[in-house]
């Protein structure tokens, strides 16, 4: 029995003072040129530190004499970027930017693009911009574009000019006002109807700030242009059950929206994340972004900026999942509640025409997205189930929006070679009976298949082919407008 008590007695010991780890005293003389490694081994060498430092007499004879110059004032990092292409469907673009680094004009643009989708339909359009830093808390954006369009019985014309003043951080009182911006933006639209001119001019003035005062935040928002204003004001802070929570009112002149807004986040784990918040906000709507958009329209009824009081979304998030099945590397799964007052929506008038209208919608979705990587080969695949309603017209769902969207991207990359393909569909959608020749609903589904081949010629250039809607299927944006069909666009994009 004793032996069995000592030899457990023994056992207890050995893995106590295994635990103890008793490491060799170091001794370093001056003549090891390693010293430097064991005494600096994550520090970074530089030739000003090593004059006053006291392991100099230890580094390697070899190296040359530590010499200190004049730190030569850093001139202003010049950066191009440009990218041209053409497709087979008689349109081309160009994207031109020029970046300063450290000095007071930060850039210039030039955007400019060209389109022929038919025999009678047109249009070209060009954009300049210019960023300016005058300080580190004064910076100034401005642009100015052109766009014209024409079709068989509509030609418009527009012209518009903007300039956007930022101002970050200053002290009023007890109170701190940050995101202190302001914009101005002037518009000159001409549409000349089968003979029946109209001309518009627009001065669009917005304003937004934050101010900081105790542990509340307050967001104003000002969107004055003629009868469509707006005010958004919304009040902030802490509380007990969310990171952040609030008040907020939402006004024009036909709504007065009162709400509640907030988000919380939580930590699940390491890679998992879990969010919850209502965002309200103005979307504005403009001439210029209108006909961007829909060149072909008739935007001569007044303009509306949407308002969304209700923006709830629900995202839960997870990296590296335990089943990593074919390289599952992340995945978000996410719900989301959108109501929308005086949304743009394309209706069709007596004489065959597009004209711009508005309306209130309520939009639910639920999407899926999951992120594969296997190597230089990654896929994302996404499902999502869109459902939308409008609230006005008792609650039918909304035209042209498909309800059922299935998208996958997958693309390669092989030394200079890249490679990518795209497939969307996108389910359900109909044309309403009032816009259809039998007087009942069109159904139709959109299959899109896109391929894209890349090649770096240069570590700064790069010359791309893409394949674009090679199913040949119609983009149906509305039955009246031209619907973009199967495309071959050849590119190029560089550095400098």
């Amino acid at each position: 029995m004793r032996k069995w008590f000592l030899f457990l007695f023994i056992f207890i010991a050995q893995a106590a003072l295994a635990q103890v780890q008793v490491l060799p005293d170091l001794e370093i003389t001056g003549e090891n040129q390693t010293k430097i490694f064991l005494y600096k081994k994550a520090l970074p060498y530089s030739p000003a530190s090593a004059l006053t430092d006291s392991l100099s007499p230890y580094l390697p004879m070899e190296l040359p004499p530590l010499e200190l110059q004049e730190p030569l004032p850093e001139k202003p990092v010049l950066t191009h970027y440009f990218d041209a292409n053409a497709a087979s469907g008689i349109r081309a673009q160009l994207f031109y930017r020029f970046y300063q680094q450290k000095a007071k004009l930060r850039s210039l643009g030039l955007n400019a693009d060209y389109g022929k989708p038919r025999e009678d339909y047109q249009r070209q359009r060009i954009a300049l911009l210019a960023d300016i830093d005058f300080s580190k808390y004064l910076q100034l954006r401005a642009k100015g574009s052109y766009q014209e369009s024409d079709s068989a019985k509509l030609i418009s014309e527009l012209k518009s000019g903007q300039a956007s003043i930022l101002t970050d951080a200053f002290v009023l009182g007890d109170s701190e006002i940050t995101e202190f911006a302001n914009l101005l933006k002037f518009t000159e639209y001409v549409q000349d109807n089968s003979g029946y001119n109209t001309r518009i001019r627009s001065l669009l003035w917005q304003h937004q700030h934050q101010m900081e005062f105790a542990k509340y935040n307050l967001q104003n928002s000002l969107y004055l242009s003629g009868e469509n204003t707006v005010i958004m004001t919304q009040l902030k802070s802490p509380d007990y059950f969310f990171e952040q929570s609030g008040l907020f009112v939402l006004y024009n002149k036909k709504h007065l929206i009162p709400g509640f807004s907030f988000h919380s986040s939580y930590s699940l784990d390491f890679d998992k994340n879990l969010s919850i918040g209502n965002y309200p906000k103005v979307i504005t709507q403009d001439y210029e972004s209108t006909l961007r958009e829909y060149p072909y329209i008739d935007a001569s009824s007044k303009m509306r900026h949407s308002l969304l009081p209700l923006n709830l979304q629900l995202v839960y998030e997870q990296g590296y999942p335990e089943y990593n099945l074919l390289g599952l590397r992340a995945f978000k799964l996410s719900n989301t509640s959108l109501y929308f007052c005086d949304q743009p929506k394309l209706c069709k008038q007596e004489s065959d025409l597009v004209a711009l209208g508005f309306q209130d919608a309520f939009e639910n979705s639920t999407a899926l997205s999951l992120n594969f990587a296997k190597g230089d080969f990654i896929w994302d695949q996404s499902f999502a189930l869109a459902l939308a309603w409008l609230s006005q017209q008792n609650w039918q769902i909304k035209p042209y929006s498909a309800p059922f969207i299935i998208q996958s991207d997958l693309a390669y990359a092989y030394q200079k070679w890249q490679a990518e393909l795209t497939y969307c569909q996108k389910l359900g959608a109909y044309i309403p009976a009032w816009e259809t020749l039998d007087g009942k609903r069109e159904y139709y589904s959109i299959y899109d298949l896109d391929l894209g081949l890349a090649y770096w010629v240069a570590p700064e250039g790069q010359i791309y082919l893409k394949g674009l809607n090679l199913l040949n299927v119609p983009h149906i944006i509305h039955k009246e407008l031209p619907a973009a069909g199967r495309e071959l666009l050849l590119g190029l994009r560089f550095y400098f």
